[in-house]
């Protein structure tokens, strides 16, 4: 009996081992999630996960004076944080794929005509680049890699001078990365509106009202087109700048929000 428990303890304490590797490797799809996520509904788990990102950094920083370099880690944690978010949710279907349709979008960046400034032209966000960024981000790691791996693409980010200069220090601790990166994967499920919702209004900042922001999302969830969306996110970005005082930490987190979700659609539809 003792030598039948000591091998069914070895054997789940193999299994277990094994399961772990798997998962970070290759985050796993939870049940029910047999489709990709639409593009509408992926850039806006993106938002989420760049408002997490911002928000954490944030948390460590203060609601006081922000230094220079403060901006900087504001801004990496987003970028940080919604570019794993949208690894982590799209990294079930095609990794070749997305990177033809991302670069696409890199060449029209870097050449300075990207088709997202074009598509959305009422906006007046003052740090447009952190979408860019995003998606040149995912761009690039998919040219070097076939498949999502969370150490790998936390690695990739961090050593990126783009988004953390040499000498600066991500503030983004690899706690709140990997529960960015948790929470993105069951986020698969197409028909879940709920659950993306949720997941954004985690990270919203205390100062924007929340029951205001849930009936944006769920409009913004149901534009299934490229010109909804995009209305429909000027639209939202507008009142919610008119309609709340926003601090400067919170105002620069809203403008990660809302400059990743426009950017992202654009290299996910």
């Amino acid at each position: 009996m003792k030598n039948f428990i000591h091998r069914i303890t070895t054997l789940s304490v193999v299994l277990i081992f094994f399961l772990s590797v798997s998962v970070k490797a290759q985050p796993a799809q939870p049940p029910g999630s047999s489709d990709d996520l639409p593009w509408w509904k992926t850039a806006l788990v993106d938002a989420g996960g760049a408002l997490g990102g911002a928000g954490a950094v944030g948390g460590f920083i203060g609601p006081g004076s922000i230094t220079p370099g403060g901006w900087v880690a504001l801004g990496g944690g987003a970028i940080l944080g919604g570019a794993s978010a949208s690894v982590a949710v799209t990294s079930n279907s095609s990794s070749v794929e997305h990177a033809e349709e991302a670069q696409v979008i890199k060449s029209a960046l870097n050449s300075g005509n990207s088709r997202s400034s074009r598509t959305s032209k009422t906006t007046t966000n003052q740090n447009d680049q952190i979408g860019q960024l995003h998606n040149l981000i995912i761009s690039e790691y998919f040219d070097k890699h076939n498949t999502f791996n969370r150490d790998t693409f936390y690695k990739f980010v961090i050593n990126d001078e783009r988004v953390f200069p040499r000498g600066t220090t991500p503030i983004l601790t690899k706690k709140d990365y990997d529960q960015i990166v948790q929470e993105s994967m069951y986020l698969r499920v197409p028909n879940n509106n709920d659950m993306i919702i949720e997941f954004i209004l985690k990270h919203l900042p205390d100062t924007v009202d929340t029951q205001k922001f849930r009936d944006y999302l769920i409009l913004l969830l149901n534009s299934n087109t490229v010109d909804s969306f995009n209305a429909n996110l000027d639209f939202v970005e507008g009142e919610v700048r008119s309609d709340n005082d926003l601090s400067e930490r919170d105002s620069f987190a809203m403008d990660a929000f809302f400059s990743t979700a426009r950017n992202s659609a654009q290299l996910w539809k």
